[in-house]
Formats: C-alpha cells, sequence, structure tokens
C-alpha cells in the first residue's frame, strides 16, 4: 500500500486538470497523487490504467479552497468542505 498526503491529492487534481482538461474530485485523485508522485513505483508494470471519475459536484473554487486549507494544515472539515457545499454552486 502506498499512503498519499492531502496536499499531493489535491496537487493531482490541479496536475490532471492541466494535463487532461477533465475535472476530477479529491477522492478519485488519490490514484493520480500516487502514480504523480511515485511514479517509480509504476514504471516496473509497463502500462497502468487508473480509472477516473467525479468532478461533477466541485468546482475549481472548490479545489482552490481545499488547497488552501491543506496548505494551512487544517484537519477540520465541514459542509463546506464537502464536493458540491462551497463556491461555484448554482
Amino acid at each position: 500500500s502506498l499512503l498519499v498526503s492531502d496536499r499531493a491529492t489535491l496537487a493531482a487534481v490541479g496536475e490532471f486538470l492541466d494535463d487532461e482538461r477533465v475535472m476530477v474530485e479529491p477522492l478519485c485523485a488519490v490514484a493520480l497523487a500516487a502514480l504523480y508522485t511515485r511514479p517509480e513505483l509504476f514504471r516496473q508494470h509497463g502500462s497502468v490504467v487508473v480509472v477516473v471519475c467525479g468532478g461533477s459536484l466541485c468546482s475549481l473554487d472548490d479545489v482552490v479552497a481545499w488547497r488552501r486549507r491543506a496548505e494551512r494544515g487544517s484537519a477540520a472539515t465541514s459542509d463546506d468542505d464537502e464536493p458540491g457545499h462551497g463556491h461555484g454552486e448554482s
């Protein structure tokens, strides 16, 4: 198993958005964070498939807010931390 930080996971959301132009939710980005932060663990397998989904319940504003909280080291969560409860909702 591999442990990735919240900060790495949120960075993976942005990196995947830059690379593929697809928004994913942080929970989905955990697998991406593992690939982005520790690619040497996966090279031996040749082709690696990661199924990504989500992004419909969060906005870029949500991701920015979560990253700010992760950078501050806040471990507290509230409804505002959950997808669909932040900025950008209509």
